[in-house]
């Protein structure tokens, strides 16, 4: 696993969708809607694991947290919970 670390300060803004949603996978760190949502805005492979994810590139692969309200929102939909489209930012 790669280093955790901060993003280098651009700010960006995820937006989760209902399509995301639906198209997401319960307990799958590639298809879960939050992940989805992170490869369109980064165009980058993801994988999402409980409180943060993963930015897999070519040589690298780099470590992030996820903000509480996506990490909230990762558990609740790997538990069946009924979850809603929503938005968040992160500092890339």
């Amino acid at each position: 696993m790669g280093r955790k670390k901060q993003w280098m300060g651009v700010a960006m803004k995820i937006q989760v969708t209902q399509e995301d949603i639906d198209a997401g996978k319960q307990k799958d760190i590639y298809c879960c809607p939050l992940a989805l949502a992170l490869k369109r805005a980064t165009g980058k492979e993801i994988q999402v694991v409980t409180d943060y994810f993963d930015l897999v590139t070519e040589n690298d692969t780099q470590t992030y947290e996820l903000p509480e309200i996506a990490a909230n929102f990762r558990r609740d939909f790997d538990h069946w919970r009924p979850v809603k489209p929503f938005e968040f930012e992160i500092d890339l």
